[in-house]
């Protein structure tokens, strides 16, 4: 007799009930909540799901459907903003995903704007010096934080949060030689290092030396309720003493291997890319993404529904200035990349262009919102008023076309773009490029060509 055949689907074959499952969990869900899921979808036998991958302690269909989310990330249907979580980026109808061209784009070699000797994200090259390990002295890395050569505050840390009683047991293991969890840095180009992971540890010790707490150490009574100054001497030398290691981040690494790193060194709340490309390219730009974030014209636009905290505000504006400085020309499809030079750009700059790009964008901003109200960059849903969920690509596309166009054309138009937009709006051609892996090339040219042609008909050449 034949023996059953109990190969576990091809990772192809679990994309759909992938998206499936996401939108029974009500768009987002974490890996086992999504694994489970799809089990119950595909009614998959036990004997299926107990193939192990090898010895790695999963089992070939989680193993498979890793590779599933992989690629559904990868060309835009779904994004990761936090370890273990996963989210629709939009609501999408599995039955209309052609796993063919998913996996046809993912494969497809893209040329980027930069660092093409690095194959990405599949490898780099093992021999490759990404990394150098450094030993330092507590009292040494609290001297250089307190002039200012640690950027403490980088704005995808989150707050300094430690209590009292576990700041203790950090300075009581130090006292005591346990070694510490090693610290990462990344150093930037005017010698500055940021700190990556090791945030709490570090403000910690700057905070004890600085004499700003007591220790809480009920069991031990040479140093409990005692500040830095009150301790015997022989405690502040060996505390001072105590060895970190630091892994630094070479500032001469690529930025796509930087952004890797941080993603996979990074042991507290875990970093979205908007956040580590925030980190990577501290300065002028960050400052004007964080601003420009804050400004009530962007939050009238967007109906205050962006995440400020997963930094997903500055994203839609970062995709705004690599369209408007960079340009559409320039883009490859390769959406990380492209983001990225925008702010290396942008940080090049000088003070009056960024001033320049501000009053374009906020422009843009009241035009959208004079048009659209609060339905500004999103979906019409037909037959009903209720508010959709913000479309990034209605965002890249709308956003960019809008600041060509002074306010009082618009303002005059605005009856005439809505129904204008109504009858784009279902045109099948246009419905893919804002639905479907909407940062392919292809589909950025799409709907930036049917956008910009609608605004050409209805108001006229710039």
């Amino acid at each position: 007799m034949a023996k059953n055949n109990i190969t576990p689907p091809s990772f192809e074959a679990l994309m759909v009930p992938t998206l499936e499952a996401l939108n029974v969990l009500g768009g987002k869900g974490t890996n086992d909540e999504i694994y489970q899921k799809v089990c119950d979808l595909l009614s998959l036998d036990d004997a299926i799901l107990a193939i192990p991958h090898g010895d790695t302690g999963r089992s070939e269909v989680e193993y498979r459907l890793a590779w599933s989310r992989t690629y559904l990330a990868r060309y835009g249907l779904i994004e990761n903003p936090e370890r273990g979580f996963w989210r629709l980026v939009e609501p999408v109808d599995p039955t209309a995903v052609d796993v063919k061209e998913i996996v046809r784009v993912v494969r497809k070699p893209e040329p980027t704007l930069e660092d093409d000797d690095i194959v990405w994200p599949w490898h780099y090259p093992l021999d490759s010096v990404f990394v150098r390990k450094d030993q330092q002295a507590v009292v040494d890395v609290v001297r250089r934080i307190n002039a200012g050569r640690y950027v403490m505050d980088p704005d995808f840390q989150r707050d300094f949060v430690w209590g009292i009683e576990k700041q203790s047991k950090l300075v009581e293991s130090a006292l005591m030689r346990i070694p510490l969890p090693v610290f990462y840095l990344a150093e930037q180009d005017d010698g500055k290092l940021v700190v990556v992971d090791g945030l709490q540890r570090l403000t910690t010790f700057q905070k004890y030396l600085g004499d700003e707490f007591g220790l809480r150490l009920p069991g031990a009574n040479e140093l409990d309720r005692k500040k830095f100054s009150q301790l015997e001497t022989r405690y502040q030398n060996r505390l001072e003493d105590a060895q970190l290691i630091l892994y630094i981040i070479d500032p001469k690494v690529p930025d796509r291997v930087k952004l890797d790193i941080f993603e996979r060194v990074n042991g507290g709340v875990p970093l979205n890319r908007q956040q580590m490309r925030n980190c990577v390219h501290v300065g002028p730009a960050t400052i004007w993404l964080k601003q420009e974030a804050r400004e009530q014209d962007f939050q009238d636009a967007t109906g205050g529904s962006l995440d400020p905290k997963g930094m997903r505000d500055r994203e839609l504006i970062n995709r705004f200035c690599a369209f408007s400085v960079i340009g559409l020309s320039e883009y490859r499809g390769n959406m990380d990349d492209f983001l990225e030079a925008t702010l290396k750009r942008m940080n090049k700059m000088p003070p009056e262009l960024l001033v320049d790009l501000s009053v374009r964008f906020r422009s843009s901003m009241r035009c959208n919102f004079k048009v659209f109200g609060h339905h500004a960059f999103r979906k019409r849903i037909e037959g009903s008023t209720r508010r959709s969920p913000l479309n990034v690509a209605l965002f890249d596309v709308f956003s960019v076309l809008m600041a060509r166009y002074d306010e009082v054309g618009i303002a005059k138009h605005a009856e005439g773009i809505q129904v204008a937009f109504d009858t784009l709006a279902g045109m099948p051609d246009f419905q893919a490029s804002i639905t479907l892996g909407t940062n392919q090339a292809n589909r950025v040219e799409t709907r930036f060509a049917m956008v910009d042609e609608m605004l050409v008909r209805v108001i006229g050449h710039v």
